[in-house]
């Protein structure tokens, strides 16, 4: 029902997560519910929701559960994960509203994104190695390690500062006391 306060919309799906894209001016809601765990995530247009209702509403089925979606950073995609161990992802096209599933090893331990958005770096436990998928083309390349990755984080430039090729690192904690990490450059 509408009135002058709020629009009331069916999604037809329990909701517990909105994330708004694109950052900084959102024009789109992307709605899925983390805790039903529904194979589907809806996307509500903002611009005019009020005079078209549920017309702004469309529906993308994954055919897996929606564990949790996480916006990439920079980019026109948003990283799927489709199960609570995080052994099923796929990378959704927010434009096309089109999903593409991305084959891991196993389930992902950690992820990061490089600063520009341009790759995914992720590990599984008990690999010696990362996996590097060009967000691009979606293409995975495996960099084999001296020993198990504990976490991945990446190294940027402080405050924003404009991104370099050589800023762009990952650096690899293998969880040693005594500090031991894997600086891998881009």
């Amino acid at each position: 029902a509408y009135t002058s306060q709020f629009v009331n919309l069916h999604v037809g799906d329990p909701v517990d997560r909105v994330l708004l894209w694109p950052q900084p001016d959102p024009t789109t809601a992307v709605i899925f519910s983390q805790g039903a765990m529904r194979p589907r995530v809806h996307f509500l247009e903002l611009a005019d929701v009020e005079a078209r209702g549920g017309q702004n509403l469309a529906t993308l089925d994954t055919n897996e559960p929606v564990q949790n979606i996480e916006l990439i950073p920079g980019r026109d995609q948003a990283l799927v994960l489709h199960d609570d161990a995080r052994s099923v992802l796929s990378v959704m096209d927010l434009t096309e509203r089109t999903l593409s599933p991305v084959t891991s090893r196993g389930p992902l331990g950690g992820y990061v994104f490089t600063p520009g958005g341009d790759q995914l770096v992720g590990y599984t436990a008990g690999e010696e190695m990362l996996g590097v998928i060009n967000l691009n083309n979606l293409a995975v390349r495996p960099l084999q390690l001296a020993d198990y990755p504990a976490d991945v984080l990446v190294l940027a430039p402080p405050g924003g500062a404009e991104i370099e090729d050589e800023s762009r690192t990952v650096v690899v904690d293998h969880g040693d006391p005594g500090g031991r990490i894997t600086v891998v450059p881009n």
